[in-house]
């Protein structure tokens, strides 16, 4: 059974009423959103950031760990925004992050805000059966007018600079790229993650823009070995990892 809470190095996330609890998704998504380049760093050092899907809020936490923006954290469960609230609450950063129970849909409509970051690690299991429990049906289960949506409104509140920056199984982005495309939101930078050297890729970092270049791209490997992290990884995390 997974545990009720998560501790990291500066904010401990409570997770028993989030579907979703804390996993390298979201920590490779709050270490790396902004990053463009790859290196540690963020790129929007004091301005706004768009949490889609905070769940637990961690990755809205790691944001404000690592920038002065103001963060909006969107969640569309109660429990999980409730919970994300609490976690905030909690944290050196509350007055700089707000946990907004809402659809995003119905969000962006609504928002007069614009975004230098938009980061989200948005349902994706689009092919696969609907989980049994609500709540994680609404955290896991996607679908291309999700996708849809989630560029329209990323296109709608990103400032003219800003990105978008996102974390997908590998193989699952085509149909996004082409959504993006469309939309006239391009794709800037696409990090490969893979588990081991020499397996097969697990994970896209995707980063979009509003200015079509040739998109860079580079590769992020977690372990070199069973039960030892890559040193890429180690000092990627090494910030927020406890023993690390």
């Amino acid at each position: 059974m997974a545990n009720s809470w998560f501790r990291f190095k500066q904010f401990i996330i409570e997770q028993d009423r989030c579907a979703m609890k804390v996993g390298t998704d979201g920590v490779l998504l709050g270490a790396l959103a902004g990053t463009f380049s790859g290196e540690p760093g963020l790129s929007v050092a004091g301005g706004n950031i768009l949490d889609i899907g905070t769940g637990t809020g961690l990755v809205a936490l790691m944001l404000a760990q690592r920038s002065a923006a103001q963060i909006d954290a969107v969640e569309i469960e109660e429990a999980a925004a409730g919970q994300a609230a609490e976690n905030v609450a909690r944290s050196d950063w509350a007055e700089r992050i707000q946990v907004i129970h809402a659809d995003f849909r119905d969000f962006y409509r609504s928002c007069d805000k614009k975004y230098d970051l938009i980061a989200s690690n948005p349902p994706y299991f689009r092919n696969s059966l609907k989980p049994v429990k609500e709540e994680k049906a609404l955290a896991r289960h996607g679908s291309n007018e999700f996708y849809r949506e989630l560029v329209n409104g990323s296109m709608r509140l990103l400032q003219p600079w800003g990105r978008c920056c996102l974390i997908l199984p590998a193989g699952a982005e085509k149909d996004l790229l082409l959504m993006a495309g469309e939309e006239n939101l391009y794709l800037q930078q696409g990090l490969t993650i893979r588990s081991k050297p020499g397996e097969k890729a697990i994970r896209r970092l995707l980063t979009f823009g509003k200015t079509k270049t040739q998109p860079l791209e580079k590769e992020l490997v977690i372990y070199e070995r069973e039960g030892r992290y890559t040193q890429d990884f180690a000092a990627l995390v090494k910030p927020y990892y406890l023993n690390l």
